[in-house]
């Protein structure tokens, strides 16, 4: 399935590489904060995840209506292409934040609750991704730039940033509501955020996708 398109299979490399990379070379480590090293890896492994997602729809192109037929029909095809988005994010998520972790002397607990958000992280985005494609996909794409109709690209550039910004700004608001700055509090509010997005966006996303694609007609 993936032969069908490298061009942006490579970008989610790049995404990929430089979350891990960056914090291996310590960028972001400059405000003193144990917690900025985290952010540009996990907007990067974000945007590599969400955008996993946008690609799993489209990359089918005319053979797509194929699926309207399958055993489970699309509800259950949508579902494996989210676990695939899931997993995928998850991976880099989670190998971008042990190396933040790793590079700044991060404790076992507080990396372990990072972890684990990061997870669910990977989840919500990469559903965000799905249901993104499954409104705004292109089946007749001639061009890699060309598999999501306008404003889809915009659409989901947008919705990564609103995920991620939900995901690290409540546990900053949450900290300071209940007084609290120590680094596990912070971690645990980080992965409790990210839990309830996942737990909200993966279920409304394949739905919301999964009834687009039911009702779109094919022409040929």
């Amino acid at each position: 399935m993936f032969s069908r398109e490298t061009q942006q299979l490579t970008r989610i490399a790049i995404l990929a590489g430089m979350a891990i990379l960056f914090p291996v070379l310590g960028t972001g480590a400059e405000s003193g904060q144990w917690w900025t090293p985290f952010l540009l890896p996990t907007l990067l492994g974000g945007l590599a995840a969400s955008t996993m997602g946008t690609i799993l729809v489209p990359i089918e192109r005319r053979a797509f209506w194929f699926l309207k037929i399958a055993p489970g029909g699309i509800r259950k095809v949508m579902l494996a292409k989210g676990v695939l988005a899931w997993l995928v994010g998850s991976v880099v998520l989670v190998a971008s934040n042990a190396a933040a972790a790793a590079r700044n002397g991060v404790d076992a607990d507080v990396l372990a609750l990072v972890l684990v958000g990061g997870v669910f992280l990977a989840g919500a985005l990469a559903t965000v991704g799905l249901g993104v494609s499954g409104f705004f996909a292109r089946f007749d794409w001639e061009h890699p730039k060309r598999i999501l109709k306008a404003p889809g690209s915009l659409v989901y550039m947008l919705g990564t940033l609103l995920v991620v910004g939900v995901a690290v700004g409540f546990p900053a608001l949450g900290a300071v509501a209940l007084g609290e700055t120590s680094e596990l509090v912070l971690a645990a509010l980080f992965a409790v955020t990210s839990a309830i997005l996942a737990a909200v966006s993966f279920p409304a996303a394949v739905g919301f996708a999964v009834a687009r694609l039911e009702k779109l007609e094919w022409t040929f």
